[in-house]
């Protein structure tokens, strides 16, 4: 049982969200935190920046078995902690346990699996020696909503190590090496056969130099173009997210504040930045209109389709897609925008063909189609238009 708690940041841009946020931990035991800033060698190049990150974690494993502790948790000096996330971590009584962040440089989650029955993956090399982020894997949806995960480790940006693994292990790298001590940490916890878990629902914030902070992404990421006089029509829009079982969403509003009309506003959609692994238009006079709906979606990806089709109820359509492309191609006027989800790369692909005067959706689905997608369909009635307004006031 962990009690004692010694919290380890090695300092080498201290950043004062960090440390609002260390000193913000839940925790019901006793608790030490130690900001640490020991970097010997000048310069800087990265086997540098490599060495002194090594001497940082030898010293502050030192640090930590002079004293009585019962359990390290480790957060480098540019990470943003939730305050439960000791409390979350400990909860695992894993060996060692691993909040969720996104790595600056690669923007893939930290959290890696290996998968050493695939040499290859979709026709890349997996790195059997580390594993794979589940953001490479495509199965980041399904481990956030998993919440609790066994995992094969994930950097040492936040992570809780128990006192006899520290004692067993020592922080190491090589001295040409240019990767981190984490990397070799990862492989001597695994190797030593230590139980290593994550918790895929402690959100962690990474600040990048330019003040960027990274989240891990969403599941969906919700584009929602507004017209200046639907105000009643976006608010049950954004009820409708609000009331959502499942909140892993990112809501992107473009505003016309003009009412420029159809042809702009198909346009706009290529200036949405989303982040989530899937996208979903959801206009000003659509809404969600199953408490399930996002959900029941990411249960249905966990195989990582291009696309999945689901239903939607349109004010004078009845149900769409119709039941003549159900499973088919598209034809224009048998589908509309919110109807599907997309894969975030399919998005970025194939959005600007939305650009269109009119029946924008069905040319991008169409376009989409022809690159022969892999296509996930799902019955379920899960959205529905207010009104078909084609770009009018309400």
């Amino acid at each position: 049982m962990i009690n004692d708690v010694m919290v380890f940041t090695p300092v080498y841009r201290l950043e004062p969200e960090t440390v609002e946020a260390v000193l913000a931990l839940e925790w019901d035991g006793p608790i030490t935190h130690v900001f640490q800033r020991d970097n010997p060698l000048k310069g800087s190049d990265r086997q540098t920046g490599v060495r002194n990150h090594l001497h940082q974690y030898q010293r502050g494993r030192e640090l930590f078995l002079q004293g009585r502790y019962d359990a390290m948790l480790v957060i480098e000096s540019d990470i943003i902690p939730p305050p439960d996330t000791l409390k979350r971590l400990a909860a695992l009584d894993a060996d060692a346990a691993y909040g969720a962040y996104m790595f600056r440089q690669s923007r893939v989650v930290n959290i890696c699996e290996r998968y050493y029955s695939e040499p290859e993956y979709k026709g890349k090399k997996v790195a059997l020696e580390v594993g794979e982020s589940l953001t490479t894997r495509g199965k980041w949806p399904w481990a956030e909503q998993q919440g609790q995960i066994v995992c094969s480790g994930g950097g040492l940006g936040c992570v809780l190590i128990k006192r006899h693994v520290l004692e067993a292990i020592d922080f190491r790298t090589t001295s040409t090496a240019i990767v981190h001590c984490d990397t070799w940490f990862t492989n001597d916890v695994y190797d030593g056969g230590f139980n290593m878990m994550a918790d895929a629902q402690v959100h962690c914030g990474h600040k990048r130099e330019n003040g960027e902070i990274l989240m891990p992404p969403p599941f969906l990421s919700i584009v929602t173009r507004c017209h200046p006089q639907r105000a009643s029509m976006l608010a049950k829009n954004i009820d409708s997210l609000k009331a959502q079982t499942d909140q892993g969403y990112q809501h992107i509003l473009l505003e016309d504040d003009e009412g420029r009309g159809l042809e702009y506003a198909n346009s706009m959609l290529q200036w949405a930045d989303p982040e989530g692994e899937y996208v979903l238009i959801l206009d000003d006079d659509d809404m969600l209109i199953d408490d399930e709906a996002i959900a029941k979606l990411r249960d249905v990806v966990y195989d990582r389709p291009d696309v999945v089709m689901f239903r939607a109820e349109h004010a004078w359509l009845g149900t769409l897609p119709s039941a003549r492309v159900w499973q088919r191609e598209p034809i224009q006027g048998h589908i509309g925008s919110c109807d599907f989800i997309v894969r975030r790369d399919v998005w970025l692909e194939h959005i600007k063909a939305f650009a269109q005067p009119r029946c924008g959706d069905y040319h991008f689905i169409r376009s989409v189609w022809d690159s022969d997608p892999d296509v996930e369909w799902f019955p379920d009635v899960l959205a529905g238009v207010q009104r078909i307004s084609g770009g009018a006031p309400e």
